[in-house]
């Protein structure tokens, strides 16, 4: 009997970089430190098991907690920034300038009716 030979479709799936700085929650500063280094952004945006976001983390955040003496074992939720300004799904990116330049922002998430990560938008890149 020969061997069957079967057709395997591979599917590539583009992964944008703000969804590398996806973290749960339940992830230690430490993780939230390497997230930082690795992905560039300087922000690390917390969600639960559910995809929502929580809040977000910055090097500014991370400083400030070990400067408070937080270890870097304990749960990213101790230092995270949970008001945090995000904008509806619907947002453009001059909507997104606009506010970020008003309320000198490097960064601002966009999430969906779920409280989802749909998209991030960056300063440098608008």
């Amino acid at each position: 009997m020969a061997a069957e030979k079967k057709d395997i479709k591979v599917a590539l799936i583009k992964v944008e970089n703000w969804q590398r700085a996806l973290l749960l929650n339940v992830s230690s500063v430490r993780d939230a430190i390497r997230c930082l280094n690795d992905v560039a952004l300087k922000i690390v945006i917390v969600v639960d098991a559910n995809d929502s976001v929580l809040g977000t983390i910055t090097d500014g955040d991370v400083r400030r907690a070990l400067l408070r003496g937080e270890s870097l074992d304990v749960p990213i939720e101790r230092i995270m920034n949970s008001d945090f300004l995000a904008l509806p799904g619907t947002a453009t990116s001059n909507e997104a300038l606009e506010i970020m330049r008003e309320k000198v922002l490097q960064h601002i998430p966009v999430l969906n009716d779920q409280g989802q990560l749909v998209h991030l938008f960056l300063l440098e890149d608008l």
